[in-house]
């Protein structure tokens, strides 16, 4: 986050927040109620590989029952199965094939 001194007219300070998962931070809520001009950056945009078909055998295997655990290192993961399932059609059962194994998560998921 950047504070400065504002510009004339405008507020006391100016400030950038970084947000990394590109949603409205809390911060930035309780800065812009302060009176703040706040400029929100997304520092990272993730997106679906261009191979997808380590996903594709994920879902084959899950749905064979060959998978005895899952780790999910963020929440962008769990959305690009829950998309790769969609494009096979296989997005309601999905959940459910997630039942089975163990699953595991790096951080808040």
């Amino acid at each position: 986050m950047v504070a400065t001194s504002g510009e004339r007219g405008a507020p006391a300070f100016d400030s950038v927040v970084a947000d990394v998962v590109a949603r409205v931070s809390k911060l930035a809520a309780v800065q812009k109620a302060r009176g703040a001009i706040v400029r929100e950056i997304v520092m990272y945009r993730w997106a679906l590989p261009a191979d997808t078909q380590p996903l594709k055998d994920l879902l084959d295997a899950l749905a064979a029952s060959r998978v005895d655990a899952v780790v999910f290192t963020s929440a962008v993961q769990v959305q690009n199965l829950f998309a790769v399932a969609a494009e096979q059609g296989r997005s309601e059962s999905l959940a459910g094939l997630l039942d089975g194994p163990v699953i595991a998560s790096i951080g808040p998921v």
